[in-house]
């Protein structure tokens, strides 16, 4: 039983961060029985799971049950790598926007999936996050953030789902990675007893089991990849995935090598079809794309009869880049190109910007934009080609890439929606800042990349009616203001004098199988009364526009608009899908939440089985879970059950306060897993339940829900909430550097003058906490309408011979944030009689570069409270964010390597107030998902158990409530493995502090022991 399982050392540091329960008083801000840490891939290591692989390949399978998922300790973990979303096909580009580019060309976006290493792109409660939405350009992913075989199967959902191809992880041969080169050659060269390459069918099976599509490898700093073995060894890759049908297999090769020729292609390229050794990643040259694109080409179709799978590198540090040599013949033109960086964080996202959350989403969707469709976030008004003057970075309120002509220019777009009915999207790009259901709130904050809808293919093609003729009466964007269903939108902006104007949203093959066709458009004008929505459906069937008019809006909210298409009959094809606006003003301003085209056939989805609910971040009144299921079909010979197999569309995550309770919509997911942040309980008495049921493809028939109690830790054991009256900041722990940043990025001293009241705060250590915050609001500067304050401030000075490093705060840049109007937050800008009114009062540092006397010495900076600053208790927030980073550098979530501290304001004077920016959300409680009763769709509750918890007292370890127990010890080995346990003996144990998981009831809560 005694199992030897090794944890990460992540996973040791976050359960030594855990309170032990024992002697020592609990300090914990969580139940003793919930933690922080939501993923462990300790055991999901690429060369732990072949060598499983090959195991069951010697058993005479293939795929792992789910008894050998159990044995091998990763069940809870594995479906969060997992995709079961299959990759849909790509339709033919030859009815491209832009004639003059070549349509077989492609793009690899070989950049990070998510915002930090190993974990930043899996679901969390972070809504502020890259949740790359450019799939419409893209053919390939990098996921260059990751170990192989690690990448988060919601981005794969998200890639798969619009037909791109995503990577499962890299595997790096460069300075970066020390002996692990050696080890993985030395791994993958192991042979069977019959002469046989060991690893390479359970590579194979592994990677079709999770459904990924290829590694990637970085082969920078050694060239064994010229090795006989390491060729044969990923030529046979090749083979066995051919065999095997997994057609979409890659491995990509990046090496020194800038070009591909007759003597290399023998080791990164291959010499036939049939001998296919890998994709090539050109190196970049310099600050140049690839040079000798045409050779190559020519190199790469005498080999292979084509130049597929081989790409041009260009780093992105700058899109400064000689653009203009894409297209210098048509050799080159038949290049791929491949944009690379950066190691942790996209450098779209690295170098995105915003006064708070919102609007650094509001601006990273419209940066990708830029840089994809064009300047003018338009494909088919795109600017002039050139080398330079494409600025990453906003420059003053001219915005990021306002100059730079576009992806487009060069790569077709793409649509991968096609077949039968129905098609439906809410405009979700996978995160929010509430969950919404039917636009009331049911949520707070999220992210999940497999909730993201399929995406516009055009981004944006704005024309006159019914043309390719190009329109600036309109502009589209994708906002989470405010959402339908999920965490987004569409909004609409019109101009003056608008004439009728048309939103080419996506390029479709569609074809109603049965029935009539309906269309429902969810739409929100924000105004009162009945007003002219202005707003058709549009729909190009078989060459031809029809046009359906979608009414009036009867009040502010959220309404859905049913439209009979009736000119629409089975075996037609639907070619586009988009909206038509007539005659819009400046102060049209229309959200549209859902668009839904469907018939009437009906299937009926597989049943969820196996709910599992992990307890995370408990308090008294919330509750963080991780979820995790199966469903009631089997994979039989298979690699894995794809959704549509199963008639699975997606899964809906539901809510209920006791078994009778109201059900709401909390999340959805097209993974088996998902993670549900922060649920908010009434009061102490709530009964929490959680629920999963499947919704079919026909996006009109329900699987019954499969619900699971999760009983509440004993009430004295739990803790008061922290209030956090001005929102979360906090320090990113999946970016790099966050150990340095706790240890010596602080402030030390921040002194105020000219207030009647004022503060002078000194520290002597770091904040001492994870989150790299300080709570000072036991200090308060009290100062008075219209008066000019001083603002002194200094930064913690590390030095060599006491800390090891100079890499304080020196190295960051910082804001200051005051609440002007009283709203409890820290507002980009707020609208007050037509003028812009911003709340961030301060700017410390310089970008990408260190600022010395930030930590040598007293600063001296000066803001003025304005003369109609709201009189009563503010704040004032200050965070810093890693330099080169400066993203992070928004009043809440997340900040990279950086520090944050919250001081107390007192605002006095006589003048008015201003007013709080207006709450434009609609109000009120969320109605019940629909079809939760009758039929086949009856609710079913799993049967309630108690807490598990457990005692150290009298020498015995005592359990409560507990079906199964496991102890680790702190270097991570699983030291005992119970079941049905009742106590064991201390002595049981050697001294020293043990993390035991518990499981009662398909609930799992995890505790932190001290043995003395």
């Amino acid at each position: 039983m005694n199992k030897k399982i090794t944890l990460s050392a992540w996973v040791v540091a976050a359960m030594m961060a855990m309170a032990p329960m024992g002697a020592v008083a609990q300090t914990s801000e969580l139940s003793p029985t919930a933690s922080t840490q939501v993923y462990d891939l300790s055991k999901l290591g690429d060369q732990t799971l072949l060598e499983h692989f090959a195991k069951l390949i010697e058993e005479g399978r293939k795929y792992p049950t789910e008894a050998d998922l159990q044995a091998w300790g990763i069940k809870d973990e594995v479906e969060f790598i997992r995709t079961h979303v299959k990759k849909r096909t790509i339709e033919s580009r030859s009815d491209r926007l832009i004639k003059n580019t070549y349509e077989n060309r492609n793009l690899f976006m070989n950049i990070p999936g998510g915002a930090g290493k190993n974990l930043g792109g899996y679901p969390s409660g972070t809504f502020a996050n890259d949740n790359f939405s450019m799939w419409n350009y893209t053919n390939l992913f990098g996921a260059w953030n990751y170990g192989l075989f690690q990448a988060p199967g919601s981005w794969a959902d998200a890639a798969h789902r619009n037909g791109t191809s995503i990577f499962a992880g890299i595997k790096f041969f460069d300075h970066t990675t020390g002996g692990a080169a050696n080890s993985w050659e030395s791994f993958i060269m192991k042979r069977n007893d019959d002469g046989k390459f060991r690893y390479t069918h359970p590579l194979i099976n592994c990677m079709r089991f999770l459904g990924f599509d290829g590694i990637n490898y970085n082969w920078e700093s050694t060239t064994n990849y010229t090795k006989a073995d390491n060729v044969a060894f990923h030529k046979e890759l090749y083979k066995i995935a051919k065999e095997e049908g997994f057609n979409d297999f890659k491995i990509m090769y990046y090496t020194t090598s800038p070009s591909l020729t007759s003597y290399n292609s023998k080791y990164v390229w291959g010499l036939s079809k049939d001998e296919r050794i890998s994709e090539l990643m050109l190196n970049y040259s310099g600050n140049d794309f690839s040079y000798n694109m045409d050779s190559s080409v020519k190199e790469a179709e005498r080999t292979m009869g084509s130049a597929e799978g081989l790409y041009a590198g260009v780093w992105i540090v700058s899109m400064n880049r000689r653009w203009s040599t894409l297209d210098k013949n048509e050799e080159a033109k038949r290049c791929g190109i491949c944009l690379w960086g950066e190691h942790a964080e996209s450098r779209f996202w690295s170098y995105n910007t915003g006064g708070d959350a919102m609007e650094r989403m509001t601006n990273y969707q419209e940066s990708l934009e830029r840089a994809f469709s064009g300047g003018n976030r338009n494909p088919l008004s795109r600017p002039v080609i050139k080398d330079t003057g494409n600025e990453f970075e906003a420059q003053g309120k001219t915005p990021a890439l306002s100059t730079f002509a576009g992806l487009a220019s060069w790569i077709p777009e793409r649509t991968a929606i096609s077949g039968n009915l129905p098609f439906a999207t809410h405009f979700n790009m996978g995160n929010g800042d509430r969950y919404n259901y039917k636009g009331k709130k049911t949520a707070g904050s999220w992210y999940n990349m497999s909730s993201q809808d399929l995406v516009p293919t055009y981004r944006w093609m704005v024309v006159k009616p019914g043309t390719e003729t190009v329109s600036t009466d309109l502009q589209p964007s994708l906002t989470n203001e405010d959402a339908y269903t999920g965490g987004a939108c569409l909004r609409l902006k019109g101009v003056n004098n608008a004439s009728e104007t048309d939103v080419v949203l996506y390029k479709t093959n569609l074809t109603p199988s049965k029935g009539k066709v309906v269309a429902k458009v969810a739409i929100k004008s924000g105004k009162e009364g009945n007003n002219d929505s202005k707003l058709s459906l549009i729909v190009r069937v078989n060459g031809s526009w029809k046009v359906y008019a979608l009414g009036n809006t009867e009040n502010a909210s959220w309404t859905e608009k049913k439209v009979e298409l009736n000119d629409i009959t089975v075996g037609q094809k639907i070619e586009r899908i988009g909206l038509r606006v007539k005659n819009s003003d400046a102060n049209y301003d229309l959200l549209v939440g859902k668009i839904e085209i469907n018939d009437d056939v009906q299937v009926v989805p597989a049943e969820v089985k196996g709910l599992t609910i992990q307890v995370k971040e408990e308090t008294k009144s919330s509750l963080s879970v991780k979820a995790v299921w199966g469903i009631d079909k089997e994979a039989g010979n298979k690699p894995t059950v794809y959704n549509d197999e199963a008639n699975i569309d997606h899964f809906e995550i539901l809510y209920k306060n006791g078994e009778n309770g109201k059900v709401s919509e909390v999340g959805r997911t097209s993974q088996w897993a998902t993670f549900i942040p922060n649920i908010q309980f009434e009061n102490v008495n709530d009964k929490p339940f959680i629920g999963v049921r499947a919704v079919g493809t026909d996006l009109k028939t329900y699987s019954r829900v499969q619900w699971v109690s999760v009983p509440r830790a004993d009430q004295s054991k739990l803790p008061d909430p922290k209030k956090e009256e001005y929102g979360k900041v906090e320090l990113d722990e999946s970016a790099a550097g966050a150990e340095t940043a706790r240890k010596i990025r602080y402030v030390e001293q921040f002194i105020t003058e000219g207030g009647t009241k004022n503060i002078n705060y000194k520290a002597t250590a770091p904040a001492g906490n994870k989150e790299n915050y300080v709570d000072a609001t036991d200090q308060e500067l009290e100062v008075k309408q219209g008066t000019t304050v001083t603002i002194k401030i200094k930064g913690y000075q590390a030095f060599d011979g006491k800390d090891g490093s100079h890499d304080d705060l020196r190295y960051c840049m910082g804001k200051a944030w005051m609440d002007l109007n009283g709203d409890y937050q820290f507002n980009p800008d707020n609208i007050t009689d037509n003028k812009e009114e911003g709340e961030c009062i301060l700017f410390f540092g310089e970008v990408r570069k260190g600022v010395e006397k930030q930590v040598k010495q007293l600063n001296e900076y000066k803001f003025t409270v304005p003369e109609d600053a709201k009189p009563g208790k503010s704040r004032i927030r200050l965070v810093f964010c890693d330099a080169w980073f400066q993203g992070g550098l928004t009043p809440t979530g997340k900040f990279n390597k950086g520090f944050a501290i919250d001081f107390s304001v007192n605002i006095t004077g006589t003048n008015p107030g201003r007013g709080a920016k207006a709450d434009t959300h609609d109000k009120g409680e969320a109605e019940q998902p629909e079809m939760l009763e009758g039929g086949s769709t009856d609710i079913t509750t799993a049967g309630a158990g108690a807490a598990s918890q457990l005692t150290v007292a009298n020498g015995k370890v005592s359990f409560e409530n507990v079906e199964r127990a496991w102890v680790f010890s702190v270097d991570g080995q699983t030291v005992k493995s119970l079941v049905n346990p009742k106590s064991f003996n201390t002595d049981e144990l050697v001294a020293g502090i043990y993390l035991v998981k518990m499981l009662n009831k398909n609930v799992i809560r995890t505790q932190k022991i001290t043995i003395k």
